[in-house]
């Protein structure tokens, strides 16, 4: 685990308030197709709980948390059902 996962991974875990409880977070560093640093972030979440709403305030609080915890990567906020496999290998 790199120290900026390490930080996402921290940022992530000490956020409250958000509208559904998240059962975990699935974390990839890498570049985006602007070769710009990025960090890729699903929030596992139940599907019954899944709407436009909760998707929204959940993208919208983790992207700011992130920017704020690690600015020189770019947060991509993704949703993931809790019985999707994980996008992460």
């Amino acid at each position: 685990m790199t120290a900026d996962t390490a930080t996402i991974r921290s940022t992530l875990e000490d956020l409250t308030g958000l509208p559904v409880p998240i059962h975990g977070w699935d974390i990839r560093e890498g570049v985006d197709s602007t070769d710009d640093p990025a960090v890729w972030v699903w929030a596992v979440i139940e599907e019954d709980d899944f709407n436009r709403e909760v998707s929204l305030e959940i993208t919208d609080t983790v992207r700011a948390a992130l920017r704020s915890a690690t600015p020189h990567l770019w947060p991509y906020v993704l949703i993931r059902g809790l019985h999707e496999e994980s996008p992460i290998t």
